[in-house]
Order: C-alpha cells, then structure tokens, then sequence
C-alpha cells in the first residue's frame, strides 16, 4: 500500500478503491480488557472539513467486524464525498447488553472530539448500520444517556438503517420457529456454516440460553421503539432512512417496517425504502437507486 502524507492530518493509505483512502486500526477506547479501533475511509478528491457518517457493521453481535462489507458500505459512502468511520464493538461473547452501545457511544464521541485533527466536520455528523449495527445505530440515535452511558454526544444529521433488527424480544423466536430457508438464501448460507436453527442471537447477547429468560425489562430496553416517544419529547431524533428488503431471510421486512411506523406514529421524520425480491445484505442495496436515497438525505442533511 502506498501512504499519502497530509498536512496536518495523520498518514493515509489507498483503499481497494483508488478514489478511497483509508487509515486502519486507529484506536478510539478500551473496555473488557479489549482495544476498541475504527477505520478511517475519505475520498481522495475531496478535502476537510468532511461531514462524517458512523458506521456499525452486522453479524447478530456475536460476530463480524469494523472491515466487513467493505465494497458494498464503507467505500461507497467515502466516494460520495463523505468521511466514514466504520468502528468495532464488543461482541456478544465478550460483553452482554448496553456493552454494544456503549462501545458505539464511545466511537461516536471519539469522532466528535478529534474532528479537527482528522478533517471532519463536529457540526455534521450521521449515523449508520446493518443488521446488528443498525439495530445499534437507531438505539444510540434514541436512547437516553443513561442507557448508552456517554452524557455528553454530539447532535445527529441522519439515521441510515439497512435491514435493522428492531423486535428484539421475539427475534430469537423467529428463528427459533423458521422453516428450514430455501436454498441460496442469505440464512441457507449461515445455515450450512453453523447448523439449523441458528444459535439465538439475542440470548447471547443477555448472556442466557433463551431470549424469554432475560430481563424482560433489559429486554425492552434494547428495542430502539421502546425509547422513541421519550426521544421525541426530547426533540433530538434525526430523520431516518430504513432500507429492506421483503425476501429478507435473516430479518424480516416487518423489523423495518414497525421501526418505520413507530417514527412516523411519533411525529418524526422517516423514510422506508424496500426492495422487491432482495435478501439480506442483497447486492441490490448497492443498485443506483437505492445508493441515491442514501447519498440524497446525506446531502440533504449536511446542507443545512
């Protein structure tokens, strides 16, 4: 990899795209006796002070990491002019719940704080996930603070939300009850990887054997409709951008959709986009359009 040296502004190296650069494994906490790091994408054409967009990846908070989806998140977003930090958090088999959030929280205040040395703009900054990260990113979007654990977070231009996992009490149960899914599906491949039904996910995440023998109230606490009135009241919330699917095989199109109605329900601003016949993490998320609804409210927003 070649390093490009800017003034002012830490060392970079080409990303698989050349209109990308990117800075790896820079660290921004520690918890769990763990180093929490995020990747730094920005493209090269343009210059600071950039908006800047927190991304979180998937893998049902028990695996994935900050490097995932590459090709199809973190260097399209960069190539539409923005910054991108696409951070880490411990997974389920490290830390239960509000470990996630938290360590979300921590790379969100970590953006806000080192904004001049790394060429970002403090005043413009959004919010996105898949799966998992989106399920996080809508929390952290309307959680209170002592829930999410950071106090003092810098305010939000968007929410971009693929697929998320919004009904986190009867998720575990979904898969636990799902027909064996048709072949060539996203589930079929995690299937032939880890077996059928997979492992409950949310079980692990409150450290129990099954999703009904956790706190029902934690369990409340993880659902990002669960805290939307509250958030409302408060007059912070972000419009959102939920992308999905209605082939979704890992999480279905009415995770999206309840989160959809429950922002509209409240009086704020949402938008759900669905694609016909696409699965999850279906390449068709990256198609022109749906890259455009994503590039037009992230212009929009950071106009302001």
């Amino acid at each position: 990899m070649s390093v490009s040296n800017i003034a002012g502004i830490p060392s970079y190296v080409v990303s698989a795209d050349p209109a990308v650069e990117v800075r790896l494994d820079l660290r921004y906490g520690r918890a769990s006796e763990i180093d929490l790091h995020l990747d730094i994408y920005r493209p090269v054409a343009h210059r600071g002070p950039l908006p800047v967009v927190l991304y979180l990846h998937g893998g049902g908070w028990r695996v994935g990491s900050r490097a995932d989806r590459e090709a199809d998140r973190q260097l399209p977003l960069a190539r539409l002019g923005f910054a991108l930090a696409s951070a880490d958090y411990r997974l389920s088999g490290v830390a239960g719940f509000p470990a996630q959030l938290e360590d979300a929280a921590s790379a969100l205040a970590f953006i806000a704080r080192h904004a001049a040395e790394f060429g970002w703009d403090s005043t413009r900054i959004a919010l996105a996930g898949a799966s998992a990260g989106a399920h996080l990113a809508a929390l952290l979007a309307l959680a209170p603070a002592s829930l999410i654990g950071e106090a003092a977070l810098p305010p939000l231009r968007a929410v971009i939300s693929w697929f998320p996992v919004t009904d986190v009490a009867g998720y575990d149960a979904e898969w636990r009850n799902a027909p064996t899914p048709p072949a060539g599906s996203f589930a079929a491949q995690g299937a032939a990887k880890r077996g059928w039904p997979p492992p409950e996910r949310v079980a692990a995440l409150f450290s129990v054997a099954h999703a009904e023998e956790a706190d029902p109230a934690a369990v409340a606490s993880a659902d990002p409709r669960h805290h939307i009135v509250a958030a409302a009241a408060r007059g912070s919330v972000p419009p959102f951008l939920i992308l999905h699917g209605d082939a979704d095989s890992a999480v279905g199109l009415h995770h999206g959709r309840q989160l959809h109605e429950a922002l509209i329900a409240a009086g704020l601003a949402s938008t759900l986009l669905i694609l016909a016949s696409a699965d999850h993490e279906d390449a068709a998320f990256g198609a022109p359009a749906p890259l455009g609804a994503v590039a037009g409210l992230l212009h929009r927003v950071f106009s302001g």
